[in-house]
């Protein structure tokens, strides 16, 4: 497949290497802040039920990040990109989660799924609509 053509006669750069490259540190954020979140719970008496808001805060803030990463590195189509940020990373989570511990397919995770698409896809929008800090 060959990439659209700009006006100006420019080659316009194919997104799957910066979703493929954001969506890994968006994965990676998750994982750090999954970490860090089950410390927390571990010091702290925390009720059980604070952990699925926890997981949706750190899935959310890697989707985000991937999303916001991916549409600067882009440049353009923030919010096509940001959301395939959030689905490969959901991707990646999910899959993860269902080699190590066997997951299944319910209402939550369709959920959570969603969530991470519409955090990626705002990341992208600010990613796009956020200008760079000219020295």
């Amino acid at each position: 497949m060959m990439s659209e053509k700009h006006p100006t006669g420019k080659h316009l750069p194919h997104p799957v290497k910066p979703v493929l490259l954001c969506s890994l540190i968006g994965a990676a954020v998750v994982a750090l802040l999954l970490a860090g979140f089950s410390f927390l719970l571990t010091l702290q008496d925390l009720p059980h039920s604070a952990v699925e808001p926890l997981a949706l805060l750190a899935g959310g803030a890697g989707c985000l990040l991937a999303g916001f990463l991916c549409a600067k590195l882009h440049g353009r189509s923030g919010l096509l990109t940001g959301a395939a940020c959030g689905v490969m990373v959901f991707g990646i989570i999910f899959l993860t989660g269902c080699l190590t511990m066997g997951g299944a397919l319910g209402p939550s995770v369709w959920l959570k799924g969603l969530i991470f698409l519409f955090c990626g896809a705002i990341g992208g929008v600010l990613g796009v609509n956020t200008a760079l800090p000219v020295k």
